[in-house]
């Protein structure tokens, strides 16, 4: 009989840690898909879904903070589809890569004409 009620006190504790666990991990998914989603450079082609993957990461901290951790997780999980539609919609933008890119021995000859004849660089 002791044996099957430590083992159900083991079970118990270890259940009870998954909650923290669980959170913790997907909090720091969420952070990492916001960061993804940022080096895409979503806050200019997707800024709503990456300002919701924001909100729903800091509130999963705060419910996270109350020990709500089924919350916490739920609001990382939508974090971490919010940053990824972000991250998705910023590399899609057709606005997207439009710029053409200018060589650097391409340089225009009239941002010399203003300097005068025999000027340095230094005035001392």
């Amino acid at each position: 009989m002791n044996a099957r009620l430590l083992g159900c006190l083991s079970f118990v504790v270890t259940a009870a840690g998954c909650g923290p666990v669980r959170t913790t991990l997907t909090l720091s998914d969420a952070e990492v898909a916001i960061e993804t989603a940022l080096a895409a450079d979503a806050q200019t082609y997707a800024l709503y879904d990456l300002t919701a993957a924001r909100a729903y990461y800091e509130k999963a901290r705060e419910e996270e903070g109350y020990s709500d951790f089924e919350a916490a997780t739920r609001l990382a999980g939508w974090a971490i589809d919010r940053a990824q539609r972000a991250r998705d919609a910023a590399l899609s933008a057709p606005e997207r890569g439009t710029r053409p890119a200018k060589r650097v021995d391409e340089a225009p000859e009239d941002d010399f004409e203003d300097a005068p004849v025999g000027a340095s660089g230094s005035q001392l």
